[in-house]
């Protein structure tokens, strides 16, 4: 198992995750600057608010894991690292995981529970979340996991599915 070097992924201070797809076609633009056109690098991508994952080992601060889409329903603890940046200290960021299509487990945009933390310092504020599989383990289908700050309302969310 392989994991992505969080300098690789975002090389700003002011964040320390970045969307994977930003940054993407962040490089595939830089790539199509011709050398010695004189042309300048594009300006980087704007740091955005975001919640990234799923993943099925925790992330550390100086590393992500790899994506794993779909979860296996075995999987005991999934994680995301969520990042804003421009929260105030001591914001409070509510992860909510909703279970959006179990079948008939639960009505669909079932709330499966929420988890709360602060965010430690004004700017750029990240960290990870992580859920506990129920008891009788996870229900197969499709859920999402928001992020919504006190002072700066949702601001990302993200589907992702158990099978």
């Amino acid at each position: 198992m392989t994991t992505t070097p969080i300098a690789d992924v975002h090389r700003s201070r002011t964040s320390t995750l970045f969307c994977l797809v930003a940054m993407s076609a962040t490089i595939a633009a830089a790539c199509s600057i011709t050398r010695g056109s004189g042309r300048s690098a594009p300006a980087p991508a704007p740091v955005v608010a975001q919640i990234v994952g799923p993943y099925v080992t925790a992330p550390s601060e100086t590393a992500l894991p790899p994506v794993v889409n779909p979860i296996p329903v075995p999987t005991p603890v999934i994680f995301f690292a969520w990042a804003h940046p421009s929260v105030p200290a001591n914001e409070h960021i509510t992860i909510t995981l909703i279970a959006r299509n179990v079948g008939a487990v639960a009505p669909p945009n079932t709330t499966v529970t929420t988890t709360m933390v602060t965010a430690p310092q004004a700017g750029a504020n990240h960290g990870t979340s992580r859920f506990s599989a129920p008891t009788a383990g996870w229900p197969p289908g499709q859920y999402r996991v928001t992020a919504t700050g006190e002072s700066v309302g949702p601001f990302s969310q993200l589907d992702f599915a158990i099978q």
